[in-house]
């Protein structure tokens, strides 16, 4: 990376696993002044995250993290947080895809057939990404409702027109969409409205991929799902793709 003076477009791939020794990284600060898109591999990143504090990469716009752990998936989103908060960018679209090894389910089981989601904390990246306009969290990456309703009045991610999310149910995404949808229509209160109340002011979202994840859904429900999507009128459309967890308590 310090060699990467002149990089435009860049994948990473780095094993931490194989690297860490018990002693913390130290680095010096990293510059990749020119670099515009980014994509990192990352193995078991959690096993020494201070390389993340280390990178200053000022006209970065795309970042995509590929990540994966041994055994069950962490879910430390301060990974990311400190990894947007040192770049020094703008970034207007992001990607994480999380992973573990072996692959494994993330939810938690219960004595029903109901999984119980955890939801992960984001709120701390999303408002490190105040510029993005586009956001995919692969399956199994589940947003906090708080985290949703800020997205939907535009005090996260106010410039957001695409993302792709995971939901147990749906609904809370459809809703969240309306709502911010239905607020980016609102006209500013007038001339004497200050700037910080205009700028909050979400944009339309204009494509959705919704992905469900829970148990014992069926045609009928998803049906629905795909009626109040093609409702929002979205103007580069809709996906969702089910997965049906016949039963939750097999997996760990």
């Amino acid at each position: 990376m310090e060699e990467s003076v002149f990089l435009e477009e860049g994948v990473f791939c780095i094993n931490f696993a194989h690297c860490y020794d018990g002693q913390p990284t130290r680095l010096r600060r990293i510059s990749i002044p020119l670099l515009r898109s980014l994509t990192l591999r990352l193995y078991e990143p959690s096993q020494d995250s201070r390389l993340f504090g280390s990178l200053d990469i000022p006209l970065l716009e795309i970042l995509w993290v590929e990540r994966e752990e041994a055994g069950r998936a962490r879910r430390d989103m301060t990974i990311y947080e400190t990894l947007i908060g040192s770049m020094n960018a703008n970034l207007k679209h992001f990607t994480i895809a999380e992973f573990s090894i072996p692959t494994t389910r993330w939810f938690i089981p219960r004595l029903t057939r109901s999984p119980r989601i955890t939801y992960q904390q984001l709120d701390g990246v999303v408002r490190s990404c105040r510029h993005l306009t586009s956001l995919f969290l692969d399956s199994g990456v589940f947003i906090d409702p708080l985290v949703l309703e800020k997205m939907a009045t535009g005090e996260f991610l106010p410039f957001l027109e695409q993302l792709g999310i995971s939901s147990v149910k749906g609904w809370d995404i459809i809703w969240m969409v309306k709502k911010k949808n239905f607020a980016s229509t609102l006209p500013d209160s007038g001339p004497s409205s200050s700037p910080a109340i205009r700028s909050s002011r979400p944009v339309a979202l204009n494509y959705l991929r919704l992905s469900i994840m829970g148990c014992g859904f069926d045609e009928t429900d998803i049906q629905k799902l795909e009626d109040a999507a093609r409702a929002l009128d979205l103007v580069r459309g809709y996906r969702i793709r089910p997965t049906d967890i016949a039963d939750a308590s097999n997996f760990d």
